[in-house]
């Protein structure tokens, strides 16, 4: 067998920056139209020399390129720390600013005047209420806050005096950041075109058996992108393989088999080849899976493996006898106890001369394995082995705990650990249904009044209900009902508060009478006057379900008389202080 030298001559002997591509697409064109032809000595010859070919092109373009790219990279760093320079003294006198204006602020503070503003019915007026005007900041400290103007002046003259740099330094920057990138473009194109020349070569018939060609490419200097190499190289490392043939035969006996095997495997990369196929065991209880795997991790060696792996809880008692009877079923497999866990490995490992003639063997021999570890997985069956994933993790920390700690203090630390988890547990259950309930009762205390009665009379005793005022405003009501004996001595304790702090006073307007008795009908004893402790809550949000705090803006109280008809409405509401509600400020933020 010759070589085709028209299919060599095909290439231009002569390669520029200039001609190169023009070269290569003749050449590709040649020969797509005369590979099918080819013995395996002419695409070897025409391999090698378009290799050779890609690295001329390759040499012609790249160190131009390359220097142009160095160029705008010495640039762009020159530029760039000119502009980080100049950016930390904009960003020094930028932190001046704000240090002074916050020495200046510190020497103020707001002038005394009392705003009661937002609380509930913020439109209303509290009975000592002055304006409604919020309190103003004033200078208190003239000496502090002149310097600090003064530093906050040359502060904001530095920065004004960095600014017009930063910017310039930021576009002298950014323009030689952008002629950088269009280099590194510009040579991103050029490798394309190579790498594509490469590929379009490897394509052509023969070409993949080519040792001549990958090996040249492999060994020049150019730059392909990583599935490049690895598609060409992981092929070089699979067609330079003693072991080639083997793989081959490996791949059909299993592919012959077709859905006998359930997981298959082919992977090939510039330093090594797998070929893996598992089969799924059944036994009475049990599932397992023996694997066979052919590998190699350099180019004149090879092993032929099979893998089975399984682990099983048996009780302590019954180790001893199970050990010896499944000990008696092991022949290709090696079996490895401790105090809970089985587990099962193959003892079988063929390496270099004798794959070729076990891989021969390899139906029967995998039918004698499986039918082995069938018979094992019985056998732990009998002695009632479990697999449960639970179980094993139960046992792999029983067995952490056993080589950690003594035996006693082992069996102290499981009970303790057992405990443990059930209080964990069993909390953690708790606080998840208390929390469903808490925000259940939530959510149906806007819906009806939660009424409670005392226990010895059945009369009422106290009630609770949540309005939605507005969109982020919510109103809780409290009321409980006032021992006869102790009505005197509630309405002398508000009047009390309320002439100390007459700033703290909500008049009872005619207003919060009509809001009233709209939305406190329905919890009261019918027909009848009942003297009541009322609390009146505004606050923002939901309630906290754990705790049962509100985030509270006022809450407002007093002693009220309220009279109900034979239907459940309001006749009438008295205040029995005279003087109003008094207000309680903020209970939580």
């Amino acid at each position: 067998m010759s070589i085709n030298q028209s299919a060599l001559s095909a290439l231009q002997q002569s390669v520029t920056a200039s001609n190169a591509e023009a070269g290569a697409k003749s050449a590709l064109a040649t020969w797509k139209g005369m590979c099918v032809s080819w013995e395996q000595e002419t695409a070897d010859a025409v391999g090698k020399a378009s290799a050779n070919y890609a690295i001329k092109w390759n040499n012609a373009v790249m160190p131009e390129i390359e220097a142009k790219i160095q160029k705008f990279q010495a640039e762009y760093d020159e530029k760039k720390s000119q502009y980080d320079a100049v950016k930390d003294q904009y960003d020094a006198a930028e932190q001046a600013v704000s240090d002074a204006q916050r020495d200046m602020d510190a020497c103020m503070d707001y002038e005394d005047n009392e705003w009661h503003g937002s609380g509930m019915f913020n439109g209303m007026q509290t009975a000592g209420g002055k304006g409604a005007a919020p309190r103003q900041k004033i200078i208190v400290d003239r000496l502090g806050y002149n310097e600090a103007k003064k530093r906050e002046a040359m502060a904001k003259a530095e920065l004004n005096r960095y600014k017009g740099q930063v910017d310039n330094w930021k576009r002298q920057m950014n323009a030689a950041e952008s002629s950088l990138k269009k280099a590194e473009k510009e040579k991103e194109v050029l490798a394309n075109k190579i790498e594509n020349f490469i590929l379009d070569v490897y394509e052509l018939n023969l070409m993949n058996e080519s040792v001549e060609f990958l090996s040249t490419i492999k060994n020049s200097q150019i730059t392909l992108s990583q599935g490049t190499k690895d598609e060409l190289f992981s092929r070089l490392f699979f067609i330079q393989n003693v072991y080639r043939k083997q793989f081959e035969k490996f791949e059909e006996l299993i592919k012959k088999e077709g859905k006998t095997y359930e997981k298959q495997q082919f992977v090939k990369t510039p330093k090594s080849i797998l070929y893996s196929a598992a089969r799924k065991i059944k036994a009475k209880k049990f599932k397992g899976k023996i694997a066979a795997a052919l590998t190699s991790n350099d180019i004149y060696s090879a092993k032929l493996s099979y893998s089975a792996k399984s682990e099983f809880i048996v009780p302590k008692k019954k180790v001893e006898t199970a050990t010896q009877k499944i000990q008696a079923l092991c022949k290709n497999f090696v079996l490895s106890i401790d105090r809970k866990n089985f587990k099962i490995e193959m003892n079988k490992n063929y390496e270099n001369d004798e794959i070729a003639s076990n891989l021969e063997q390899f139906d029967s021999q995998f039918e004698e394995y499986c039918s082995e570890y069938t018979a094992l997985l019985d056998e732990f069956h009998v002695n009632r082995a479990s697999n449960s994933k639970v179980k094993i993790l139960i046992g792999k920390i029983g067995n952490w705990h056993l080589n950690h700690c003594p035996k006693l203090w082992y069996k102290i630390v499981s009970i303790l650990s057992a405990v443990l988890v059930a209080v964990v547990l069993g909390f953690g259950i708790f606080i998840g249904i208390d929390t469903v309930k808490r925000n259940d009762k939530y959510k149906k205390s806007f819906v009806e009044w939660t009424v409670t009665n005392n226990s010895e009379t059945n009369e009422f005793s106290s009630a609770s209900k949540n309005f939605k005022v507005e969109e982020s405003l919510m109103r809780h009501v409290y009321m409980y009902a006032i021992a006869e004996n102790e009505v005197q001595d509630k309405i002398q304790s508000c009047k009390t508060r309320i002439e100390s702090n007459p700033d703290r006073c909500l008049p009872f307007s005619d207003e919060l009478n009509v809001w009233l008795k709209e939305n406190v009908s329905g919890c009261l004893a019918v027909g009848k006057t009942t003297v009541v402790f009322l609390t009146i809550d505004d606050y923002t949000g939901e309630i906290t379900k754990r705790t049962g705090e509100r985030n509270s803006h006022h809450r407002y109280y007093g002693v009220f008389e309220i009279a109900t008809a034979d239907d459940g409405s309001i006749v009438s509401i008295t205040d029995l202080t005279g003087l109003g509600l008094y207000e309680q400020y903020k209970l939580h933020a």
